[in-house]
């Protein structure tokens, strides 16, 4: 009797994980049909965007300047579209205008990472080089940003200009190749 339990145990060990691993490989499979056909379905169809940040930059100011908010949000990251749209409204309604930027500040220049940015972001900064020098030395002026500023250098890890300059994060769509203002 023993010398047939065993193999019996080894047999059904083998065949439910066995039914484990196929339904395993079936969940993985029909997840990545789902979020093919579902979720990132807005993000394959999605026709706005640029090629590169600078260009999905400069059309946003184009549009901007010609007061065409739907134009313009179509440079947006899809999921910031909404709060966007609702901030550039409020703006046109008190008559402010929606292009804040100067001539110069349509050149971006690209910063070095923060930790917390995805594989998919960039970040640049609006200021030349000689803004961007002025902008620090306005900063230091303040005692509490310039403690700031001085213990965050220390750890190169965490450190980047990005923390301390206006700055804007472009975010790549694989799904269509282009390239949105995220922030």
């Amino acid at each position: 009797m023993k010398n047939r339990i065993i193999p019996f145990v080894i047999f059904m060990i083998f065949l439910v994980s066995g039914f484990g691993l196929r339904l395993l490989w079936f969940y993985t499979i029909q997840k990545k049909i789902l979020e093919d056909r579902y979720i990132y379905k807005e993000l394959k169809e999605d026709r706005g965007g640029a090629n590169s940040p600078q260009e999905a930059w400069n059309k946003y100011l184009d549009a901007l300047e010609k007061g065409n908010i739907e134009e313009a949000l179509l440079y947006i990251w899809p999921d910031e579209r909404e709060k966007r749209k609702e901030f550039l409204v409020e703006k046109q309604k008190r008559s402010e205008p929606l292009n804040p930027f100067e001539k110069d500040e349509r050149i971006l220049y690209e910063l070095p990472p923060p930790y917390y940015l995805e594989k998919d972001e960039k970040v640049f900064t609006y200021l030349s080089p000689q803004k961007q020098k002025e902008y620090f030395a306005e900063i230091m002026k303040d005692p509490i940003l310039k403690e700031h500023y001085e213990n965050a250098k220390k750890n190169p890890v965490i450190y980047t200009d990005a923390f301390f300059l206006p700055v804007k994060i472009f975010k790549y769509n694989p799904h269509n190749k282009k390239w949105y203002i995220k922030q």
